[in-house]
């Protein structure tokens, strides 16, 4: 075998390519997959001789695999458009978010993403028409797999989300920014369920304290906490099932005469959905989110309200 590498390394030629040979011929797999794998994506010659005799010692298909396997660093995109119903007044509008921005690797990207809405039809006696809102678009930094233990099945990640007042009712109440972190640790029960738990810290920027609005006074928020439990299944390669429970503990600041000055409140809410891959950058879903279930002063439950005021949704998802 190393006789005929070796042979084969001389008639390469005077050219960095003879590189590869050698490395393979040291028996320096890396270095020999990395260098020929360099060649496959700059459009260089590959000496096919060479890679046969490699699968005689088990390394073509590593060989293919590198020289074949996508750049880490592009651009990213993502569409969502959500169709909402409401279900106890019968409101018919669109939830939708856009997404762009750079993934520097796989475990890391920064990206900028804005929520907008429509209305399409409204049950009210006044026309709404179109209605376009826009919501707080944030700049969103990922950092997956912190932590990765295949043996056990548990991975750490972070996520960090930066808003700003886009929306026009931000800007009256004097939002300046908020930031939102996710630390997230996932565990793969099985080859098709996983459970993730995710700690979200919230920090809420405001230039006053609070507002007085038609219905009173009412103070904004200083800092929330959040706690999501969801569990993915995937029931066949492209059909998947998403269960979160997700629960916000929220402290108001202190505002004279509201009734939330310097009072916590709560809301625990579910948002199941169904999605289908069509294709590897669309899918098709249909999900559904409640209101409140619980008492805001969490005294009790309000499941059957919660429920009664949730919404229905169609979802269409497309990525560059």
């Amino acid at each position: 075998m190393k006789k005929e590498l070796s042979s084969l390394c001389v008639r390469a030629g005077k050219d960095w390519r003879i590189f590869c040979c050698h490395f393979a011929l040291m028996g320096r797999v890396n270095a020999a997959i990395d260098c020929l794998g360099g060649m496959m994506r700059n459009g260089k010659t590959i000496f096919v001789a060479l890679i046969l005799l490699l699968s005689r010692v088990g390394l073509a298909e590593q060989l293919v695999a590198a020289a074949s396997a996508p750049a880490e660093s592009k651009v990213i995109g993502v569409i969502d458009l959500r169709p909402s119903w409401t279900t106890k007044t019968g409101g018919f509008t669109t939830e939708n978010v856009v997404e762009v921005g750079y993934q520097f690797s796989p475990i890391r990207t920064l990206s900028y993403a804005q929520d907008f809405y429509t209305n399409v039809f409204n049950p009210a006696d006044i026309p709404a028409g179109t209605d376009f809102k826009l919501g707080d678009g944030f700049v969103r930094t990922r950092l997956s797999k912190l932590y990765d233990n295949s043996d056990l099945g548990l991975s750490l990640s972070y996520q960090n989300r930066l808003y700003f007042p886009t929306s026009l009712s931000s800007q009256n109440a004097g939002m300046i920014a908020k930031v939102r972190n996710y630390v997230t640790l996932k565990k793969s029960l099985s080859s098709r369920v996983s459970l993730s738990v995710s700690e979200l810290p919230i920090l809420h920027l405001y230039s006053r304290a609070g507002n007085v609005t038609a219905d009173g006074p009412a103070a904004n928020s200083v800092f929330e906490n959040r706690v999501y439990a969801i569990t993915d299944i995937s029931i066949t390669g492209d059909l998947s099932f998403s269960i979160p429970i997700m629960f916000h503990q929220t402290r108001s600041a202190k505002f004279e005469g509201a009734a939330n000055s310097e009072t916590w409140s709560f809301f625990l809410w579910t948002y199941p959905e169904v999605t289908y891959a069509v294709t590897p950058n669309t899918s098709l879903g249909i999900a559904y989110y409640s209101g409140n279930l619980v008492a805001a002063d969490l005294s009790g439950v309000a499941i059957a309200s919660g429920l009664e005021k949730g919404v229905v949704q169609l979802v269409f998802g497309a990525t560059l």
